[in-house]
């Protein structure tokens, strides 16, 4: 949409359009400031988070096919036996993700998939799985170096993790208040059972 845009309302050549796309804005300015903020951009700029994702989606199905994440998951049963364990779990699972599969994607896997059954065991309502997976795999990313949000925060930022980490302190809240409300039962939804079918006369 956006070549044909260039194309149609910018009068742009369409192969000028498509290389824009690909490589990224280029344009000349006496402004030193706007010559970096829009010379920039581009599927070019992006490979190499791009191809991060992708091999850390092949790790996370290798773990899953190997078995890894069933082993993991029948500890964290035997130990999460009430809605706080259960959030702490959850957020653990996608830390590991992030941690050992260099992205947010893989995180979400492994959170759900090691804690899924956890929730069921005990009534708990799957938004309050997907709730917790986000407060520990997506907020949790940019916080591992090397996964793709901490990639491309650092070389947006251009500092290290180290150096904006204290700064993400919503990230940071979000994690406390999930905890929090696991153990003080906040919003920790049940499972209603469906109604008995009433008996033939």
């Amino acid at each position: 949409m956006g070549i044909v845009c260039a194309w149609w309302a910018q009068d742009m050549p369409v192969l000028d359009a498509v290389r824009t796309a690909y490589f990224g804005n280029r344009t000349a300015s006496d402004v030193e400031f706007l010559n970096t903020l829009l010379n920039r951009g581009g599927i070019e700029s992006m490979l190499s988070v791009i191809a991060l994702i992708l091999f850390a989606l092949g790790l996370g199905g290798l773990m899953e096919r190997a078995g890894i994440l069933e082993v993991i998951s029948a500890n964290f049963l035997r130990w999460a036996n009430n809605p706080g364990r259960l959030t702490v779990s959850t957020i653990l699972g996608g830390f590991f993700g992030n941690f050992f599969g260099g992205a947010a994607y893989v995180s979400l896997i492994t959170a759900s998939t090691i804690t899924e059954r956890n929730y069921d065991l005990q009534g708990i309502e799957r938004r309050v799985l997907s709730r917790n997976v986000e407060a520990g795999g997506t907020v949790t990313a940019p916080m591992v170096p090397w996964s793709d949000g901490g990639v491309f925060m650092a070389a947006t930022l251009g500092v290290s993790t180290l150096q904006y980490l204290p700064f993400l302190w919503y990230h940071l809240l979000v994690i406390a208040i999930s905890v929090f409300y696991g153990y003080a039962d906040i919003a920790i939804w049940r499972v209603r059972s469906a109604p008995a079918a009433a008996a033939p006369a």
